[in-house]
């Protein structure tokens, strides 16, 4: 998958030569991962910059080097360019020199086309290009105006140059982790405008009208139509321009009716040829329908297991991402506090990037970044960042809520692009389980250390490998001034391992990871009670709940309330299975089960709900620490606020009333109501998981009971049972296919949409529909992307992994893995937690 996102890029190495390469947040976030600072310098750029702090001084270095300034610009923007308009306008306009401006964008012109947030019709490149052409023109002139009433009126006053636009398509779509997991862009318009229900797309119901929208071609009411035509653009840069889209859940559907209607993606020959051509070895000898050129696409949706994602393992490198979350949070809280209001949410329209409204989501960028120890500090890897004063952090904080801008270093990526040994080091460790993934570091950091001809500080034992080890094996190459160059990522991954094995979060950690094995054993019977009679598993699993947000509020033991938050979803998700959801399922006209939105009954009785919620409340007002305990799960500006009033609170002898009083009352209503709408969110999420999978028959269940383990109520991942039943070649009624449509069939374009919105539209013929669904699996295709619309976790490739490891032989496809973003449990309470902000009175 990095050749199919670095192709594209190196086909425009011609056209970028010498020029002043800007790239968006999303696009940047590509470039980390994917492509690689030396892949972009290599093509001839003269410097690589940020879009959204585009200034005047990004012009030194390229001034420095060849003498001039730079007379030509190129920009990558994975957002609509209605979004990123503001931020082109402001680099095009920092370079008076420029001569020739290139835009490429992500997003097709068809795309946005279909967009109501967009302005753009159906030749919305050309449109740009003239628009952004006549702004630029207009500011120059009314600069030149300035300047040269300054100099009283003279003629000394220098032109601007006549400024050439050229906007054109590029499908720099994904981030690629490892060479079979990708996941969008945080900042891209595809990750950030998939909404369903005010909250990201997979962890609500469909919104009513949407699938019929999505059948017609009407763009899915605009939510799911970029992902779709963002997924529809990656499928023809691997060599298969019509995909064959499968579903599984109610928002799936939709995007997946959405990706059948829309008409082909052209990308470069050079792109397209022989991108999948790793499914021939792997589709190998697959008999008659075997066909290596073809993908098949799986869209799953994320509310159908919460369970999964949640899943606190005993994984090193789980630990080591939670490390880099808090870290972002932390940051992304001091942003929001040093602007002085709060970033728009997901829910509040307008001001988003362009300014044209809409809902969008906030994702977390995917930061891979550690740093190296004291002994290093010779050697220049840890490049302080410029400081970032108030200004630059209220005019970038909308764009970029997660605040990547100020971190105090850049210090050491652990995953580097242009390196295949470091890619493939990092499949090896994060993409096993435990024992083989730090088996394999330790191999690593041997072989480095007899290349390097080192010699250990400490002594290997065969076994199971520890923290101390890992430490010893990485501290020779870091202090040998020759070796840190060449293995500084290995050193660096093997001491940042080593530090997450023995911090105080690994011991948190595992306490919520007892936490989950409580009310897992709760919901499958084994923790006391029976499903018909008695107190049940349902009532069980809260109880334990409760007593883990007890001990949070009284301050034993390890649990905190954010913690105990990380565990809803898995609970209320896994509650499904458990004997009382059976029995209110086969006695709908009990009361004893609540009703949610679209008539479904989920197993937790209102009573279970305003317990938990009230207790829930509770423990974040009295939570002394909500930085560390609620940051990166519940929205910045409202940790900031908590954090405030904590502080207050620990600066007062008396608490309670002398603290509410050192804060206006007007402003404490507020944030309280900010803090009910929060919680109104996370539940309403929660009721819906509960009840995702009732229509489901194959993939009924994400638990399994074992009656040999100590525990006798096991996950069982969707993932992974959807790649099993791929592998088995088995008739599966939970996923739809659909009928993609025919070249003559679809694509016909239906005019403007009020006079200023182009939308071509494809439709889907119903009568051929019908008959092209029907007999073709999955597995029939050369390569499978199972792709998971509201994110994946780390968790949850290997268990994939692990299910491809055990099928070996001739005809397996190739299955990759994709998803709208890396998760961790705290990411899915906070995108729970979206929702509309409540109005300020």
């Amino acid at each position: 998958m990095f050749e199919v996102i670095q192709a594209p890029v190196l086909d425009l190495a011609e056209s970028i030569q010498g020029s002043l390469l800007y790239l968006d947040a999303g696009a940047g976030e590509i470039a980390r991962t994917t492509l690689g600072l030396p892949f972009l310098f290599g093509l001839g750029v003269s410097h690589v910059c940020l879009l959204e702090t585009a200034s005047t001084e990004d012009a030194a270095f390229p001034l420095l080097a060849t003498g001039c300034l730079p007379t030509k610009l190129t920009i990558f923007t994975t957002q609509l360019l209605t979004d990123a308009h503001q931020q082109i306008l402001r680099a095009v306009l920092a370079h008076p020199a420029l001569i020739s401006v290139s835009v490429y964008s992500s997003v097709s012109e068809h795309a946005h086309a279909c967009q109501a947030a967009s302005e753009l019709g159906v030749e919305a490149y050309r449109e740009y290009a003239e628009l952004l052409q006549e702004e630029v023109r207009r500011a120059r002139a009314a600069g030149l105006a300035t300047a040269s009433s300054s100099a009283g009126g003279g003629s000394g006053v220098p032109r601007s140059p006549l400024l050439g636009v050229r906007v054109a398509f590029l499908p720099l779509l994904a981030c690629c982790l490892d060479p079979g997991l990708i996941v969008l862009p945080a900042a891209s318009s595809a990750a950030r405008r998939a909404v369903m229900g005010g909250v990201a797309a997979g962890f609500a119901p469909l919104e009513a009208g949407a699938g019929d929208a999505a059948v017609q071609g009407e763009g899915a009411s605009g939510a799911l139509s970029l992902t779709a035509h963002g997924l529809l653009a990656l499928a023809a840069a691997m060599g298969a321009p019509r995909p064959e889209p499968y579903a599984i859940g109610p928002v799936s559907s939709a995007m997946a009716a959405e990706l059948a209607s829309l008409p082909s993606v052209s990308v470069s020959a050079s792109v397209a040829a022989g991108s999948l051509s790793g499914a021939t070895t792997a589709a190998s000898s697959g008999g008659p329908t075997s066909s290596s050129s073809s993908l098949a696409i799986i869209l799953v949706d994320r509310a159908l297991d919460l369970a999964s994602p949640c899943t606190h393992t005993d994984h090193p490198w789980d630990l080591l991402l939670t490390a880099a979350a808090a870290r972002q949070a932390k940051t992304a809280a001091a942003a929001t506090s040093a602007g002085g209001a709060p970033p728009p949410r997901r829910g509040v329209g307008g001001g988003n990037g362009g300014g044209n409204g809409g809902l969008q989501a906030i994702w977390r960028p995917l930061d891979l970044r550690v740093a190296l120890p004291a002994p290093a500090d010779a050697v220049p890897l840890d490049v302080p960042w410029p400081p970032v004063d108030k200004k630059t952090v209220t005019a970038v904080t909308d764009l970029l809520p997660y605040g990547q801008l100020s971190y105090d270093s850049y210090g050491v990526d652990l995953l580097d692009p242009t390196d295949r040994t470091a890619i493939a080091r990092v499949e090896a460790v994060a993409g096993r389980s435990r024992r083989d993934g730090l088996a394999a570091l330790r191999r690593g950091l041997k072989e480095a250390l007899r290349t390097e001809k080192l010699t250990p500080a400490v002594r290997s034992k065969a076994g199971v490998v520890q923290a101390p080890e890992l430490q010893g094996l990485s501290e020779p190459l870091v202090a040998a001034s020759g070796s840190c160059g060449s293995h500084r990522g290995l050193a660096a991954l093997g001491l940042a391992i080593a530090d997450a094995m023995t911090s105080p979060a690994a011991a948190e950690w595992e306490a919520a990871a007892g936490l989950e094995r409580s009310v897992l054993a709760a919901l499958s019977g084994s923790g006391g009670g029976d499903g018909a009679d008695g107190i049940g598993g349902c009532e069980a699993a809260v109880q334990v709940l409760l007593d883990a947000l007890a001990a949070a509020n009284s301050g034993r033991g390890l649990l905190h309330v954010g913690l105990v938050l990380d565990v809803l979803p898995a609970v209320f998700s896994a509650a499904a299975d458990s004997h009382v959801a059976a029995a209110a399922a086969a006695t709908p006209s009990s009361s004893s089960a609540a009703t949610v939105g679209g008539g479904g009954r989920h197993p937790f009785t209102p009573q279970h709900l305003t317990a938990l919620r009230d207790a829930l409340e509770s423990a974040i007002l009295a939570c002394t620490a909500p930085q560390e305990a609620l940051g990166g799960r519940l929205p910045a500006d409202l940790v900031s606020e908590l954090t405030a009033r904590a502080a207050a609170a620990g600066s007062r002898e008396e608490q309670g009333a002398t603290v509410l009083a050192t804060v206006a009352a007007g402003k404490e209503a507020v944030w309280r109501r900010r803090l009910s709408a929060v919680m109104d969110s996370i539940f309403a999420g929660l009721r819906y998981a509960a009840v995702a999978r009732e229509s489901l028959k194959n993939f009924k269940k994400v638990t399994h009971a074992d009656v040999f383990a100590e525990n006798h109520g096991t996950l069982s991942p969707l993932l992974r049972q959807v790649v099993r039943k791929v592998l088995q070649r088995a008739e599966v009624s939970d996923w739809q296919q659909q009928p993609s449509s025919a070249v003559g069939g679809g694509g016909l374009v239906r005019g403007l949409l009020g006079g200023l919105m182009g939308a071509s539209r494809a439709l889907v013929g119903r009568a051929g529909g019908q008959a092209a669904a029907g007999g073709q699996l999955p597995a029939d295709c050369g390569t499978v992307l199972v792709f998971v619309v509201g994110g994946i976790s780390a968790a949850e490739v290997r268990e994939v992994r692990a299910e491809l490891d055990e099928h070996v032989g001739p005809g397996k496809p190739r299955v990759l893995l994709g998803a709208t973003s890396l998760l961790l449990p705290q990411d899915v309470v906070l995108q729970l937690a979206g929702g509309p902000l409540p109005q300020q009175r």
